[in-house]
C-alpha cells in the first residue's frame, strides 16, 4: 500500500469534516456590517498548521514550552488569587462596568 493513502484520506477527512462545519453549527448572529470570508476553513487550516508545527517539534522544546507553560500558570493564579483576596478589581472599576 503506498504511503500516501493515508495523507489522501486525511485530507479528505479534513476537507469533509470543514464542509460539514457550518452545516450543523447554528448562527446566532449575522452581521451586515462585517463578515469573514471563508471562516470555517481559515479556521480549520490554522488548526492543521498548528498541530504540524507542534508535531516537528522535538523534546526539549516541548520542555521549555512546558516549564514557561508552568511559569506563566502560577503567575496567573497568584496575581488572580491575589486580586480576589484584597477585592481590589471591585475598586478599579466603576459599579456599571466600564
Amino acid at each position: 500500500m503506498p504511503s500516501w493513502y493515508g495523507i489522501a484520506a486525511f485530507a479528505g477527512a479534513w476537507a469533509a469534516a470543514t464542509l460539514f462545519l457550518p452545516l450543523t453549527c447554528l448562527t446566532v448572529c449575522r452581521s451586515d456590517d462585517w463578515a469573514c470570508p471563508l471562516m470555517s476553513w481559515l479556521a480549520s487550516a490554522s488548526m492543521l498548521l498548528n498541530v504540524f508545527l507542534l508535531g516537528t517539534l522535538d523534546k526539549d522544546s516541548y520542555v521549555r514550552f512546558a516549564i514557561w507553560a508552568g511559569i506563566a500558570t502560577v503567575v496567573y493564579v497568584v496575581y488572580g488569587v491575589r486580586l480576589v483576596a484584597t477585592g481590589r478589581e471591585a475598586q478599579d472599576f466603576p459599579p456599571g462596568g466600564y
